[in-house]
């Protein structure tokens, strides 16, 4: 369910591209974030300055990183490789845009021409799908801030864009087309699998300008059969009594009625130790009849941006969203009080699914939160066609963050290529997992802005009259800390999905 929520952030971040040409960087990082985050920086302001030092200070940040490029990879024997590459090329590339130092860029260049000199092959079993989206996004968000980066553009980045499209795009085309793997029963994977591949193919569009995929992929959001649409990625939703209706919006954070945020609250309350709402679900292989506890409490870095677009952007009251991300910041090791980032949080394969470094990258002040309203208006139509202002974006990232951890605010459909899919793809995990009920409610989404927008959140107005019990207060003691993942874990079997 955790990876689920994560992959419908990732899908929701980016937005419809609205006109001949795509704006870079324009992906997870733009450049507006680039001049926010040096402006913190430089006034030496926390969480900014808190969380970039966690960056920093990694192995994976530094200029002397050596790569492990190979020609083949397996989920379950050494894509622990390509994690650790792609954590430290996003890392080294973002060192580069904010301190300006060519010896970072350096060093993520090596890396990235490593693997488009040598990546031929992803696996052979289905969990291929899986290092394709996942690690596609992340590889393709860390070309796209490198992408102006001269020595590259000169030697190596045709290489790893070549290389993207032919092992990563191939691939997740492949998974979205339901091709081979699910021909014929599309809802035999959960939510996370095809969202992470539909952020991956997104994001690779965006690297290589091929308007066409963009557009396939954010037709499949609207109209698609599989469990990657935003219509069965978040299902059943239902009103609970006395919780109020959800204003319809135009942008994909705001589709089908706050599909997205519905679900973000679902997961972030159940995880809580919350008791929800649950239908009993069932797929091609599993048959869910009661909510499970299998990873329940788990987190993944994507808090953050969920809390900043629709609670501070958009003013709306996310008692459980703002809960869930109190409940994280303290988690993260080494870093208590900034959200963690690739390769910052611990080893396994679920600590690397998110790009993460939300205390970074998405944390707003009140200046920036009026700036964002100032300037960020979409405009009201949910095609690829249509747009919001100078951007290329719909916000894909932020589901998969509700669902696991693969589509996130308004303000980054202002100035980036993104379509809100990665936010999706989490709330969808939540939705479709074995940690989560097919249920969704609304839980009361009001125009009220949050009390506070610091940087250390007040705790959430927990709404009462959704406590209808708890299995412990205030936070589940059994849920403090991240369960662990078994070792080269299976995504097909139910519980791990």
């Amino acid at each position: 369910m955790t990876m689920s929520i994560t992959s419908l952030f990732r899908f929701l971040f980016f937005a419809p591209l609205i006109s001949a040409a795509f704006v870079h960087p324009g992906l997870m990082v733009n450049s507006n974030d680039i001049s926010r985050i040096k402006t913190k920086l430089a006034a030496k302001l926390d969480p900014w300055t808190g969380s970039y030092s966690v960056l920093t200070g990694m192995t994976y940040a530094q200029s002397t990183y050596t790569n492990g490029a190979v020609s083949n990879l397996t989920r379950a024997t050494n894509t622990d490789l390509l994690w650790h590459d792609a954590a430290a090329a996003f890392a080294l590339a973002l060192r580069w845009k904010l301190e300006g130092d060519d010896e970072y860029a350096a060093a993520a260049a090596k890396i990235l021409t490593a693997w488009g000199t040598t990546l031929e092959s992803l696996g052979t079993d289905s969990d291929q799908f899986l290092t394709a989206g996942l690690q596609g996004f992340e590889m393709a968000n860390a070309g796209e801030l490198l992408r102006d980066y001269a020595p590259f553009v000169a030697n190596g980045q045709k290489e790893f864009n070549d290389m993207m499209v032919n092992v990563f795009l191939a691939q997740n085309i492949q998974f979205i087309k339901h091709k081979d793997w699910s021909e014929g029963v599309h809802n035999h994977y959960f939510a996370s699998w095809e969202l992470c591949n539909m952020a991956s193919a997104i994001a690779i569009a965006v690297l290589t300008d091929d308007q066409d995929t963009f557009d396939f992929v954010v037709d499949y959001w609207h109209t698609g059969d599989g469990n990657g649409a935003i219509s069965l990625a978040i299902s059943d939703i239902v009103e609970e009594p006395g919780t109020g209706g959800l204003e319809s919006g135009t942008d994909l954070y705001a589709d089908s009625d706050y599909r997205m945020l519905r679900g973000a609250e679902y997961f972030a309350r159940y995880n809580l130790g919350n008791d929800v709402p649950f239908v009993p679900y069932a797929n091609v292989i599993c048959n869910y009849t009661e909510a499970s506890n299998s990873s329940r409490g788990a987190f993944r870095p994507n808090w953050e941006l969920l809390y900043s677009h629709y609670g501070q952007i958009l003013g709306m009251d996310v008692p459980w969203v703002k809960a869930y991300l109190n409940f994280s910041l303290p988690l993260y090791p080494g870093s208590p009080g900034y959200e963690g980032g690739l390769g910052s949080w611990g080893e396994g394969s679920g600590h690397y699914d998110s790009l993460g470094w939300g205390s970074l990258l998405h944390h707003l002040d009140d200046e920036d939160v009026a700036a964002a309203k100032n300037g960020s208006t979409v405009a009201a139509s949910n095609s690829t066609s249509s747009a919001s202002t100078s951007s290329n974006s719909t916000a894909l990232y932020s589901s998969s963050t509700a669902t696991s951890s693969s589509a996130s605010s308004v303000s980054k459909s202002i100035a980036s290529n993104g379509t809100a899919l990665y936010s999706s793809a989490a709330v969808a995990a939540a939705a479709a997992s074995s940690s989560a009920s097919s249920v969704l409610t609304s839980t009361a989404l009001s125009s009220t802005a949050p009390s506070s927008t610091g940087a250390t959140y007040s705790a959430a107005a927990v709404p009462t009259t959704l406590q209808t019990s708890r299995i412990s207060s205030p936070i589940p003691t059994a849920f403090s800390a991240q369960p662990t993942e078994p070792a080269g874990e299976d995504y097909d079997d139910c519980e791990w999905v």
